[in-house]
């Protein structure tokens, strides 16, 4: 007879079994569930807001992606405490243990005059890794890497707050780039290449022994001396797991199709797509999944899809994004008949 003591064991060896197989995921999987390129509006549904986490005022007037900049992550914060001693702002982020390396490119832009820098001191966007126990007063523990309008200049801003005591270096130079943030052991390490910057400079490195293993690792924007800036994230990346300081920066990219998404986060690596559109959401660009009813293979199936979407506008049927689906997708469809998806970086067919 099957009993109720036997479905229940059968149902807990089933979640054990997809707990160990989660825990068994490929370092490499675990970056592309971090990583985003923000070329869709539904990416910030796969983030974490702090200030929802903590019941706390939203601090800025927009927050959206692929929408107010596209292909981009687009913070406006209000005036907040910003990221020193017990004060804070926006943080979008996700949960990461262990040793990590996490790049973005961020540009930081003045809201009344968008080619400029922001005006106001402290006004800057950027990365940080923080114990969740920062809701105690006295307790805030991060580490953050940022760039922008700092003090009285533009540059980056590196900072280490140790129970809500924060220590800060501010080095000149320009007000957007490319950020890393590391952690390596019990050791992080801040790195830049801003606009201008000849190449990575490692700005600081932080031993934090009182730092738990799993943190909150993400995105951050400062408005503290007034609200004067929009923070557009390019993309955030977790790059491969580093065991030394010397690994923490990203490898030179390999670009097959020219259009400047490295190889790994590219979803259609053999067509130039800058925008990565990926309507669908499978990891597929556009401009290489022809695959509509996602079966792994380009066939007459697809084909009679597309032709019951002919001289319309759904975009999953827009592959070159034109606005239509016309006789210019069907030559797309055509490419790759007979043949899977892609290739795509960040998703396969099995």
């Amino acid at each position: 007879m099957f009993s109720h003591t036997s479905a229940s064991l059968i149902h807990r060896q089933f979640f054990l079994a997809i707990f160990c197989a989660a825990a068994q995921l490929p370092v490499f999987a675990q970056a592309i569930v971090f990583s985003d390129e923000f070329n869709n509006d539904q990416s910030l549904s796969h983030w974490s807001l702090r200030h929802i986490l903590e019941g706390t005022p939203a601090q800025y007037t927009v927050l959206d992606s692929h929408q107010t900049t596209p292909g981009h992550l687009t913070i406006v914060p209000v005036q907040t405490p910003g990221w020193f001693s017990d004060g804070d702002a926006p943080l979008i982020f996700k949960s990461l243990s262990g040793n990590f390396s996490v790049h973005t490119r961020v540009t930081t832009r003045g809201i009344d005059n968008p080619a400029g820098a922001p005006t106001a001191s402290f006004n800057s966007a950027g990365l940080m890794a923080r114990d969740a126990g920062g809701v105690i007063a006295g307790a805030e523990n991060h580490i953050m890497v940022n760039v922008g309008r700092q003090s009285s200049a533009t540059g980056s801003e590196t900072k280490t707050t140790i129970n809500s005591t924060s220590q800060l270096l501010l080095e000149g130079g320009d007000h957007s780039g490319e950020l890393v943030l590391c952690r390596v052991g019990e050791m992080f390490h801040a790195f830049r290449r801003l606009d201008g910057d000849a190449d990575w400079v490692e700005l600081q490195s932080y031993m934090r022994p009182d730092l738990p293993s799993e943190l909150q690792v993400g995105m951050v924007v400062n408005a503290f001396g007034g609200a004067d800036i929009q923070a557009e994230f390019d993309f955030i990346r977790a790059l491969d797991t580093p065991s030394t300081a010397a690994e923490c920066l990203p490898p030179v990219a390999s670009q097959t199709d020219g259009d400047s998404i490295p190889d790994r986060f590219d979803n259609c690596m053999l067509l130039p797509n800058e925008a990565q559109r990926d309507t669908d959401g499978d990891g597929f660009g556009n401009a290489c999944d022809a695959d509509f009813n996602q079966d792994c293979v380009v066939n007459f199936v697809d084909l009679g899809l597309l032709r019951s979407a002919f001289f319309g506008d759904n975009p999953n049927y827009d592959l070159n994004n034109d606005g239509a689906v016309n006789f210019v997708d069907l030559g797309f469809l055509r490419l790759s008949f007979f043949s899977p998806p892609g290739p795509s970086g960040l998703a396969s067919c099995q």
